[in-house]
């Protein structure tokens, strides 16, 4: 669908916007650590234990919104793609290109959809459809 010089320029422009973006999720997860630092519960999870366990953090700080912020966080920069996440984070800013390159590194089109803030899938892939024939033609 992209054309490689196309696919450089958008991956290029990203590897800054994208250091920014994890320098923030860092920054909130510093924030996390420091409002752990004063929980009264500090020091009585014990690590690399089982979830099962009563003594694992999972047991002990499983209902605190901070934890589970800092696992969403965590999730965020370990086990998900930066560039998806960082691109759909623009929502319907996202341009043409950026759309085109999203399908083309396989995120989901689910979640394409929900950031352009279409109904349904079919009226993503009409979209998709129609920015495929407008690079036909601009060749």
């Amino acid at each position: 669908m992209l054309d490689f010089i196309t696919r450089r320029k958008i991956q290029k422009s990203l590897k800054k916007s994208i250091r920014g973006y994890k320098r923030r999720l860092f920054k909130e997860v510093a924030v996390c650590l420091e409002t752990c630092d004063r929980c009264p519960l500090k020091g009585k999870a014990v690590p690399e234990i089982p979830k099962e366990d009563p003594r694992s953090y999972e047991s002990i700080c499983g209902s605190c919104e901070n934890y589970r912020k800092m696992r969403k966080l965590g999730h965020y920069l370990w086990n998900r793609e930066l560039t998806v996440e960082f691109l759909l984070s623009k929502g319907a800013n996202l341009t043409a290109d950026e759309v085109l390159y999203l399908v083309e590194i396989g995120a989901k089109k689910k979640e394409i959809q929900e950031a352009l803030g279409f109904q349904n899938v079919k009226q993503l892939n009409d979209y998709i459809e129609h920015l495929g024939k407008e690079r036909k033609v601009a060749r």
